[in-house]
């Protein structure tokens, strides 16, 4: 008996082995110059210094030149890519790193982010894929549980600090205008009451140009020691020179 096919069933592909085998060499290669890399990072002594061992130009030199007419060979394109990086790589994985607050993995960290490599998921919205959506929201919950937060805190990963950052400062805004009778979802943020924030740590504040779209104008302080909201009125005048500014 004849069943029709679905509309979005795609048929078997007959060489399917054939595809996940193209896979299989250059991922066993690649996993030899990761293996590599962590003995040389982690190991006792360790063989390499924390600094990258070339400049610039080492690195360009050896990953550039003119645009290829043809396709390479994957193994050709991962030892170029290992020969090439190399000079320029910080050894921000080990404990002898102290730059930033980046830096430093669990082996099973970075073997589950081989694997999300692996699957391949969009993972925008919950259709795309329901696995990373469930498991954003496990995550969100252990962390309210963890940070001793209010149960159905609401929770929102960033892809980097510096989006978190932007982030917070929206939100924070937004608390702080409503605190004062200034609803941004229905008013929007023309003739809202100006707020300043305060920051230790001016380097790690995202962008200004990047604020620009949320209603930070050009040339207001993106950090410096900080008034009430109340004592700041709408349109106040620029602060003075001795204020640090926003490049």
């Amino acid at each position: 008996m004849h069943h029709p096919q679905h509309p979005h069933e795609r048929q078997p592909q007959p060489h399917a082995p054939l595809v996940a085998a193209t896979y299989e060499p250059v991922l066993r290669a690649a996993l030899g110059h990761a293996l590599t890399h962590l003995h040389a990072q982690h190991g006792t002594p360790a063989t390499l210094p924390v600094r990258p061992t070339g400049k610039d130009d080492e690195v360009r030199t050896l990953l550039g030149g003119e645009l290829p007419d043809a396709a390479t060979d994957a193994t050709t394109v991962l030892e170029t890519l290992v020969r090439g990086a190399a000079p320029g790589l910080v050894r921000s994985g080990g404990g002898r790193y102290f730059g930033y607050v980046t830096g430093g993995t669990l082996p099973v960290a970075m073997a589950a982010d081989w694997l999300t490599s692996t699957w391949d998921q969009n993972t925008i919205v919950h259709d795309g894929s329901p696995a990373t959506a469930v498991a954003e929201e496990i995550c969100a919950k252990w962390l309210v549980d963890l940070l001793g937060l209010t149960p159905g805190t609401s929770v929102a990963f960033t892809p980097s600090t510096t989006f978190a950052e932007l982030l917070g400062l929206t939100v924070a805004r937004h608390r702080v205008l409503a605190d004062q009778g200034w609803q941004v979802p229905e008013k929007g943020l023309h003739g809202a009451l100006r707020s300043r924030s305060s920051s230790t740590t001016p380097f790690t504040l995202p962008s200004y140009a990047a604020c620009r779209p949320w209603g930070w104008p050009a040339g207001s302080p993106w950090w410096r020691p900080t008034r009430t909201a109340a004592s700041t009125p709408p349109h106040s005048p620029p602060p003075s020179a001795g204020h640090q500014q926003a490049p």
